[in-house]
């Protein structure tokens, strides 16, 4: 049963659940004690300047007025105003009666000068006795205090979901965002004994125009013992949202896979296969390049593909999702990302144009004649850009970047589908990503998140 309790102190609000006491301090999280495990992970002084606040449409982030803490008619919750002359951002604070969770809730409206983000703040972590437990590329366990500055990881090319773990000596404490669809950034910074978190999410393209950024949402809970309990809680919501596409049936060769062999495109033409049947069997080879830009391999990489079906390998081919061999052909699916520099960054075609999706499953059809594949490897599927036109996408991207997916796996029912990286919204296509944590590597969060579901391979 929760005894929830939120009382108003002031320029305090104090939230009280039957795990935690929780302070902010303005709009910021600056003090918590977590009863479940009897410590005090966090504590500190008044801060200055609020770490909670509003990005406007041109990058910068303006100086913002706070309103008092106050309550309405419900007495588990309370709300400030941040706002200056053009903008006004919202910050609700409430408490689940049903998990006992304390909910954090942001969102803003803009009268001109358009907005890009809202960022929540978290002060005061002991960085003495608590670490911060990441589902990031090589499963991250960042002290702060040993860290010389700021650190930031991207979700989703990075930061594989929003989620993370402060882990103390004797419990710590957890928060995840059940919402999707938007980039985000973790910044985790050392003060001295201390450290910051600051949690960054985009507003939906373009920026100088939007005038609403919809409600982002932070759930937080304290725990006793490790990691895993809490984790275990988050798995089963994610796999509940991103249910896996199960690897029976014409996918079932892939639990028999024990190793992912990479060969370049350059050097394909001398590359022989394993002679041990056995070997060969267990083993799925990626040529790396297999299909840039036109989709169609060349005669040394099909010759290769060949050598390795022959031998009894599975085959894994490259496609570019992003890259047009034709950029003018694909001039209005073009991405318009907003911060983009574009003397620097090349042309990519959004996710969101069915147009394009179909010429990628076109592509990928077209090169099962000469070099049949089992897998095919999606090049720059975790970039999901917060595309400048909306009506081609917007953040969206992420629900796209699923839908090209989708129709791969109904085209080629018996392939599998790889990734340099896996996040959440990718998890329930992709089997296999590049960058993941090695099996000989003790287990973390992303391990723990999302290996139950790839290919626990080993690149020689």
């Amino acid at each position: 049963m929760s005894r929830a309790d939120v009382r108003i102190e002031g320029e305090r609000l104090h939230v009280t659940t039957n795990r935690m006491e929780a302070t902010f301090f303005g709009p910021d999280l600056a003090e918590l004690r977590n009863i479940a495990s009897d410590e005090r992970p966090m504590y500190g002084a008044r801060p200055r300047t609020p770490l909670t606040r509003l990005q406007a449409g041109d990058g910068s982030w303006p100086a913002l007025r706070s309103t008092e803490w106050r309550t309405g008619k419900n007495p588990n919750a309370a709300m400030l105003t941040l706002k200056d002359l053009a903008r006004t951002a919202v910050l609700s604070v409430s408490v689940d009666s049903d998990t006992d969770e304390v909910i954090v809730e942001m969102w803003a409206d803009a009268r001109e000068e358009g907005l890009r983000g809202l960022q929540f703040g978290i002060r005061n972590l002991d960085a003495t006795v608590g670490r911060l437990l990441l589902p990031a590329t090589g499963d991250q366990v960042i002290k702060p205090k040993a860290l010389r500055q700021a650190r930031t990881l991207p979700y989703p090319s990075e930061w594989q979901a929003p989620f993370f773990v402060w882990q103390g000596a004797k419990g710590g404490i957890v928060a995840y965002s059940p919402d999707g669809g938007e980039r985000r950034t973790l910044t985790v910074t050392p003060q001295g004994s201390k450290a910051e978190l600051q949690l960054t999410t985009e507003a939906p393209a373009p920026w100088l125009t939007c005038d609403h950024m919809p409600a982002v949402t932070w759930r937080i809970d304290c725990y006793k013992g490790d990691w895993r309990g809490p984790a275990q809680q988050y798995r089963d919501l994610m796999y509940e949202r991103h249910p896996p596409v199960p690897t029976r049936g014409g996918r079932g060769w892939v639990t028999q896979i024990d190793r992912v062999v990479e060969v370049a495109g350059a050097k394909a033409a001398n590359w022989q296969p394993p002679a041990d049947t056995d070997v060969a069997d267990s083993t799925l080879v990626r040529f790396v390049g297999a299909l840039p830009r036109s989709g169609a391999p060349d005669a040394a990489l099909t010759a290769a593909a060949r050598r390795a079906k022959q031998a009894g390998c599975r085959v894994m081919l490259d496609l570019d999702v992003t890259a047009p061999g034709d950029a003018e052909r694909w001039r209005r699916q073009l991405v318009l990302r907003p911060d983009a520099d574009a003397a620097l960054e090349p042309p990519a075609v959004s996710l969101a144009s069915p147009e394009w999706r179909a010429h990628l499953s076109a592509a990928a059809e077209g090169a099962t004649a000469d070099a049949p594949f089992d897998a095919l490897m999606l090049v720059g599927l975790d970039a999901m850009p917060n595309d400048g036109r909306p009506e081609r996408g917007g953040n969206k991207a992420f629900r796209a970047a699923g839908a090209l997916c989708r129709a791969l796996l109904t085209r080629f029912p018996g392939a599998i589908l790889a990734a340099d990286t896996v996040c959440d919204a990718l998890s329930p296509f992709v089997w296999w990503a590049r960058n993941f944590p090695k099996p000989s590597v003790e287990p973390g969060i992303s391990r723990f998140l999302f290996g139950a579901h790839l290919i626990q391979s080993a690149t020689p």
